[in-house]
């Protein structure tokens, strides 16, 4: 090299760097192909005619439901639910993809009309309203003429995970409660539930719940058990929890459900604090008294997710039993009341004694599990 001369390196231009592929069995590519035309259906969901839909039904099958319409249906509502969480959840809100979400999928936020027939349509509204020019990016493209696409592109991302992450949480026994239910989360696993029915006449007068559990986390002192006496005139139901085997009473709060039913929350205190993975046995009963002409059809339970599930009764012998019983499992409120046909193999016998017995197995979070009878 001479003196004063200079090396000019030429560099070779780096490729440019690729985005990762989306799978077409995605749960985001489902969303995507959700929202096409004229926007989400249960149909759709149900029918699962792409790869991505196939990815939703499948991912329905964690979710309560009897038949494949009932799961795709809570999908749905799971999507719809999580697109209207997403301008608001977690340490870093989103709105503008939640807006490119909510318009995409068609959901009643902005003013849409029977025109508005396709996704682009649907974000176009959606900026005219003003969905977008709140803040802007670094090149004012979220607020530009495509803030609709580019939103959509990332919220849907977003969306997508939050969706498997809400299924996962429901999937884990106690999930359900995490998201929300009225029961209220309770850092707990459900390895075995046996709840035992007792009648006195045609009523239910007591109950007893036998849990074994394994804590999900450290120093875990407590259980929260939730009791309620229908109304019955003209005199007030009386309830009372009680702890039975392995727990003692904390605090209780009555709970006026304005009705004059008697509704209440009451503590259950373990031996000592566990630590995650400690596993425990524990027993706790209820007592009803509802005067007056009552006359029971049913009992159930709502599950949160447990491994096990078994529900017995003990009729009142000193009375008719009943000409008949059965047992059901994730199916609508009404349905549980509706005798199978002959020979189902849904009818459960009652013993000469009056016991009977129903063991369920796993129950899914949020379903109901139970044992309905006919008295005449």
């Amino acid at each position: 090299m001479r003196p004063g001369e200079q090396i000019h390196a030429r560099r070779s231009p780096l490729p440019p760097r690729s985005r990762p592929q989306r799978a077409v069995d995605s749960v985001e590519q489902g969303i995507r192909d959700l929202a096409q035309g004229s926007g989400p259906s249960i149909r759709r969901i149900a029918d699962g005619w792409t790869p991505g839909l196939r990815r939703l039904r499948d991912l329905s099958s964690k979710l309560a439901g009897s038949s494949v319409d009932e799961r795709a249906d809570a999908m749905l509502r799971l999507i719809y639910l999580e697109a209207a969480n997403l301008g608001n959840s977690g340490e870093r809100p989103h709105p503008r993809c939640a807006a490119a979400v909510q318009a995409a999928l068609g959901m009643p936020t902005f003013p849409f009309g029977p025109a508005d027939d396709s996704i682009n349509r649907r974000l176009q509204v959606a900026r005219e309203a003003g969905a977008f020019d709140t803040v802007r990016g670094r090149r004012g493209a979220e607020a530009g003429t495509d803030a609709g696409k580019i939103n959509w592109s990332r919220g849907v991302v977003r969306l997508a995970r939050a969706v498997e992450r809400r299924v996962n949480e429901y999937e884990r026994p106690g999930g359900w409660e995490q998201a929300g239910l009225p029961s209220g989360y309770q850092p707990v696993t459900f390895n075995r539930m046996i709840v035992t029915y007792f009648l006195r006449g045609r009523a239910v007068s007591e109950s007893f719940s036998e849990r074994w559990i394994t804590a999900e986390e450290d120093g875990l002192t407590r259980y929260i058990v939730r009791a309620y006496a229908r109304n019955n005139p003209p005199a007030r139901p009386a309830l009372e929890i009680q702890p039975w085997l392995n727990c003692t009473l904390g605090s209780v709060r009555r709970v006026d459900p304005g009705d004059g039913s008697e509704a209440q929350i009451a503590e259950m205190l373990f031996p000592k604090a566990l630590q995650r993975g400690d596993k425990l046995f524990f027993a706790t009963r209820v007592v009803a008294e509802e005067d007056g002409p009552t006359m029971s059809r049913e009992v159930q339970v709502t599950s949160h997710g447990i491994d096990e599930l078994t529900i017995r009764i003990q009729f009142d012998n000193t009375l008719p039993l009943p000409k008949r019983a059965w047992w059901f499992a994730e199916v609508p409120d009404i349905d549980r009341l509706i005798p199978p046909e002959p020979g189902d193999d849904r009818y459960v016998e009652i013993s000469g004694s009056g016991f009977l017995e129903r063991q369920f197995g796993r129950a899914k979070p949020t379903a109901k599990y139970g044992l309905s009878w006919q008295w005449d």
